[in-house]
């Protein structure tokens, strides 16, 4: 077949597809299909081509059905049945695979397609293959009633599967339930400790954060100073987000540099200055201390964790969302 064949076919089959969306229920004649092929260009050859492709994916086709390779079989069929959509055989052949197919898979997909290309079979003109076509189309309602109590089946099963682990691990729980509550609450109690000592961290980089607009002042009166810093570190402190602890205080320890080297560059009244810098050296020495306490309280709340698991094994601290969490470090420079 030559790229011409090839490509007149490929037109008509792509017009078939067309003209099955507006004229689906009533079957066309082979006359017909014959009449819209020439109406794109087709010459009497490239029909008989057309015609001589479509029957040998139709025998390929059938005779993976017969050998039961339903993959293969649909795959041959549906290319018959794409250069002739009406041809009773092929669609029929189309409804065998499908339904196979779904009776192995479930898959609703291929019980949708066995049932339409069963009840287009049904409207062919020919007849010889009408009472097949019912057959099947009851063996498919059968399948189909089959998949739901298998499916039934398997809910109930996993009911009283659930059922039974439930049951275990209330037992499990009620056996261990003394011991688990004292370890828990003092986990919980950390944890208290920790977000409370977070509390103080945030409280001490405020303070830091309210000397920031006299700083800047500070370092405006300059006769020289860079604009590009200031406007650095603007960004720097609209972009905190206390939430995520490591960034967090990762873009404060940026700020801490930030304010060393501006500080480090200030010109101005001698008695400002040094009182400014008390200031800011006061903060970083409180933003140290309160960083060690969350840190030790971060430790303890790790090993109560680690006592915990140690103790009972059955039942992880991770399983009530309790997780060990990492230190921060950080850089404070004088």
């Amino acid at each position: 077949m030559d790229d011409r064949e090839t490509k007149i076919i490929e037109d008509y089959v792509t017009k078939m597809l067309e003209v099955q969306k507006v004229q689906f229920e009533k079957p066309l004649s082979l006359i017909e299909l014959k009449e819209i092929a020439y109406s794109i260009g087709m010459t009497e050859s490239e029909w008989n081509a057309s015609q001589k492709m479509m029957a040998q994916h139709l025998k390929t086709g059938q005779g993976h059905l017969q050998n039961r390779n339903w993959q293969d079989a649909l795959t041959e069929l549906k290319s018959a049945v794409a250069i002739n959509p009406y041809h009773e055989e092929g669609l029929y052949g189309l409804a065998v695979a499908n339904h196979e197919l779904y009776k192995q898979s479930g898959n609703i997909k291929y019980r949708d397609e066995a049932k339409s290309a069963a009840d287009r079979t049904l409207k062919n003109e020919m007849s010889h293959l009408d009472s097949a076509s019912i057959a099947l189309l009851q063996e498919i309602r059968n399948t189909e009633e089959g998949h739901k109590k298998k499916k039934q089946g398997f809910l109930m099963m996993l009911s009283i599967g659930a059922a039974i682990f439930i049951g275990i691990v209330m037992i499990v729980i009620f056996s261990a339930s003394a011991s688990v509550g004292s370890r828990a609450k003092s986990i919980e109690q950390q944890l208290v400790k920790v977000e409370q000592n977070w509390g103080q961290v945030e409280n001490v980089y405020q303070r830091r954060e309210s000397l920031i607009p006299q700083i800047i002042n500070i370092a405006k009166a300059a006769s020289k100073y860079d604009q590009t810093k200031l406007d650095e570190l603007q960004k720097m402190r609209q972009n905190l987000n206390p939430a995520n602890r490591d960034e967090y205080r990762q873009k404060q320890d940026d700020i801490t540099k930030m304010l060393i080297d501006l500080m480090s560059n200030m010109e101005g009244n001698a008695q400002t200055l040094r009182d400014i810098q008390v200031q800011v050296e006061g903060s970083e020495n409180r933003i140290r201390v309160e960083w060690k306490k969350y840190n030790d309280a971060l430790a303890e709340y790790n090993n109560a964790i680690v006592n915990y698991n140690d103790a009972i094994k059955s039942f992880p601290a991770s399983m009530m969302g309790y997780k060990a969490k990492e230190k921060l470090k950080i850089e404070i420079k004088k």
